[in-house]
């Protein structure tokens, strides 16, 4: 897998707080995320303790949901997207480089009880090396 996504803090030590990951998804019509599925089919895998990963909170805003301007997702979600937000606070060592592997398992279904199709990753790489 190809990363998509590069943290570069090349200036030393980097402390995030806090430090949002948003994951969007494609509802069909009436279909809300439950929170509690998401979180049992979401994996976070670091490698090489490159960077270390405290969970703060999830935050879930299914369609329809009205969110603070302040703390909306951006982009702003499409009105048929549910958005799950991951804060956190982020370390980042500069020693150290490596990935970080998001995953969404295809287990994951919605309240009208469809699935997604396959897993879904993204790496996010830390080249500080």
């Amino acid at each position: 897998m190809s990363s998509d996504i590069i943290l570069d803090t090349s200036g030393g030590d980097a402390l995030q707080n806090p430090f949002y990951f948003d994951f969007y998804f494609d509802m069909s019509d009436g279909a809300q995320l439950p929170f509690f599925g998401f979180t049992e089919n979401f994996l976070i895998s670091p490698s090489d303790s490159c960077i270390s990963i405290t969970y703060l909170n999830f935050e879930l805003y299914n369609p329809g949901d009205s969110v603070a301007a302040a703390a909306a997702p951006q982009p702003l979600p499409d009105a048929d997207q549910a958005v799950v937000r991951l804060v956190t606070s982020v370390t980042d060592s500069a020693a150290a480089s490596g990935s970080i592997l998001f995953k969404v398992y295809s287990d994951l279904t919605d309240s009208l009880g469809n699935s997604m199709l396959e897993d879904w990753s993204r790496e996010l790489s830390d080249e500080d090396n």
